[in-house]
């Protein structure tokens, strides 16, 4: 027929044609799901798996970590708390008190409270009795001035076993380096907290 021309059909063509065109368009798609439905804190949606990389930066919100992550990550922590990085190992912390005043809870938990550097009369405040505290006096430095515990208004001190009187502190009468008493705090009350005081060397009085 005159203006007529023929064509060869290839449905090889024709069906890498329609892949490329569905990959393009499930390309298309999910990355619209994903900008549409991502997982927040408060919505369920899409999250994309994190690298070891990421994993290891920890700074990512929007990536969720599996098992080998984790794996990763546990191999190399990197600081937890006062641990050198990598190492998770349990020292006890030095606290220096030269002059007395107030240490809180975590002063007090397990503990060495040092007078190192005291050059005056000192007295040591301690916070409220409460469960798990405990912690050791110290003396590092000889002094001929006292050193003293004082316990909250509410709270006494068993010093080796007998009461001190709520709010009466528990000292040393002249500091010396090697001079050492242990504190813990033990329920005595439905809702109360008391110290027990044990000597470890040199000579601890009760207030009066």
């Amino acid at each position: 027929m005159a203006g007529y021309k023929s064509a060869s059909f290839d449905p090889e063509a024709v069906a890498t044609s329609s892949d490329a065109a569905s990959s393009a368009l499930v390309a298309v798609s999910d990355a619209a799901s994903k900008a549409t439905f991502g997982a927040t804190t408060s919505a369920a949606g899409r999250l994309e798996i994190a690298t070891d990389a990421e994993t290891g930066t920890g700074t990512a919100t929007d990536r969720a970590l599996t098992p080998s992550n984790l794996t990763y990550k546990l191999a190399a922590p990197g600081a937890i708390g006062e641990t050198t990085p990598g190492t998770i190992r349990s020292l006890i912390k030095e606290v220096v008190k030269a002059s007395g005043g107030s240490i809180t809870a975590l002063d007090c938990s397990g503990t060495i409270v040092n007078n190192y550097g005291q050059s005056a009369d000192a007295t040591l405040t301690l916070p409220a009795a409460a469960t798990g505290l405990s912690f050791v006096v110290a003396l590092g430095t000889t002094v001929a001035k006292y050193y003293r515990i004082d316990p909250d208004a509410g709270d006494q001190i068993f010093l080796d076993g007998t009461g001190a009187g709520d709010g009466k502190y528990v000292g040393i009468a002249s500091a010396a380096a090697g001079k050492a008493i242990s504190f813990m705090a033990i329920k005595t009350g439905e809702s109360s907290y008391d110290w027990i005081a044990t000597t470890i060397s040199g000579t601890w009085a009760k207030e009066a």
